[in-house]
């Protein structure tokens, strides 16, 4: 992603992680509006209330993942595999442990849809804990420029080779 790239260039890693920061909680509040707004209109006709609130569960563990990439990507743009690597191993044990145990237990699918908001917790609360001593800036109008000048077009080449991928399934 841009984020990794430009750190990775060089650039200043205050105002990096500011503006990487800034530019993906947007579009977290964006992908939300838009999820949130399909289903009230629509999503929560289609399904059960079972599978709706099964929905909204691993939606959440979506949003607390998309929250993590920025310390995440920040790591990685530093080349610190450590500490990219290490809160996953350690977050997917703890989420693996929960599902054999509400496998075992047959505690259903609302707890297993849960384990992954756990491994999400978990994942997020070890990757703060890592960034607690990096500093971060305000966004400026240059790095926000910049980081669309590189992210925007691959935002296009993945939409379309994902449409290219599932054509076949419409």
């Amino acid at each position: 992603n841009a984020h990794i790239k430009k750190i990775s260039e060089g650039k200043d890693i205050k105002k990096g992680v500011g503006t990487f920061a800034f530019l993906k909680i947007l579009a977290i509040f964006l992908m939300s509006f838009i999820f949130l707004t399909y289903m009230y209109f629509y999503g929560s006709y289609r399904e059960t209330d079972e599978q709706v609130l099964v929905i909204y569960i691993i939606f959440l563990s979506i949003l607390i993942l998309q929250f993590s990439h920025i310390f995440k990507a920040t790591f990685e743009s530093q080349t610190k595999i450590a500490k990219t690597s290490l809160p996953n191993v350690f977050a997917r044990f703890f989420s693996s442990s929960t599902r054999i145990l509400v496998a075992f237990f047959g505690l259903g699918i609302y707890w297993l849809a849960t384990a992954e908001v756990i491994y999400a917790t978990i994942l997020i609360i070890f990757y703060i804990y890592l960034f607690r001593n990096y500093e971060i800036s305000k966004p400026s109008i240059e790095y926000i420029k910049l980081y669309l000048s590189f992210a925007l077009p691959l935002v296009f080449i993945g939409s379309i080779s994902i449409i290219a991928t599932n054509i076949d399934r419409i």
